[in-house]
């Protein structure tokens, strides 16, 4: 049976691909749900789905779609205890998830019944790694992507706003006749509006591709 599938198998794990190398997530999802609905015992498909639910809540930074990954990885994990990657995957989505104390205590509770002593066991040394790293106090340091989000996403809508109302106050003080203000007014009034639209650009087109991003 499982030769019979392998063509089909090999077809699935193709089209994933060209959508994982496309970072189009809902694709690779869909394509493995829609995989293990025909051949549900696969466990290339199934490891396929979990990444890309992994992957899926990286991009999105939606913390559901990292249950579902750990769910799968269960699955993988309860079916052959001996598939190192499948402990790898689940480590990582419950990190991820902030679910690494559960996991702790579900491996805790698998060694202390004895079923596949030598699997879970280094599994579990490796959670308690990840568990005492993660207890100690940590030094502050900013987000790799914590200067852009500042500069074009809170610093530059709000230059926008006072160059509109600066550019406002000067033309109430400019009047309906522009051709009798000093130069300095009207230059005023030229930087701010150039200032404000630029910073108006900055954060849409900031924005913009935020949610294109988003929607990958």
């Amino acid at each position: 049976m499982a030769g019979e599938n392998e063509p089909i198998v090999e077809g699935f794990l193709k089209q994933a691909d060209i959508a994982r190398q496309k970072q189009a997530w809902d694709d690779v999802v869909k394509i493995f749900q829609i995989a293990l609905k025909q051949i549900p015992d696969d466990r290339r498909l199934r490891h396929g789905l979990a990444a890309g639910y992994t992957a899926k809540a990286d991009r999105l930074s939606f913390r559901p779609f990292y249950q579902h990954a750990i769910e799968e990885y269960w699955r993988l994990v309860n079916s052959d205890p001996k598939d190192e990657k499948a402990h790898e995957g689940l480590l990582t989505a419950a990190v991820k998830a902030d679910q690494l104390a559960d996991v702790m205590e579900e491996y805790r509770a698998r060694l202390a019944r004895g079923s596949e002593v030598d699997c879970y066991r280094s599994a579990f040394k490796k959670i308690q790694a990840l568990y005492l790293l993660r207890a100690e106090p940590q030094k502050e340091t900013p987000p790799t992507g914590g200067f852009l989000r500042t500069a074009f996403g809170r610093v530059a809508p709000l230059v926008a706003l006072v160059c509109l109302v600066g550019w406002t106050v000067v033309r109430i003080k400019i009047g309906p006749h522009p051709d009798a203000a000093s130069p300095k007014m009207l230059a005023a009034a030229t930087a701010l509006v150039r200032t404000g639209i630029f910073s108006f650009m900055v954060s849409f087109f900031y924005y913009l591709v935020r949610f294109l991003r988003s929607k990958n």
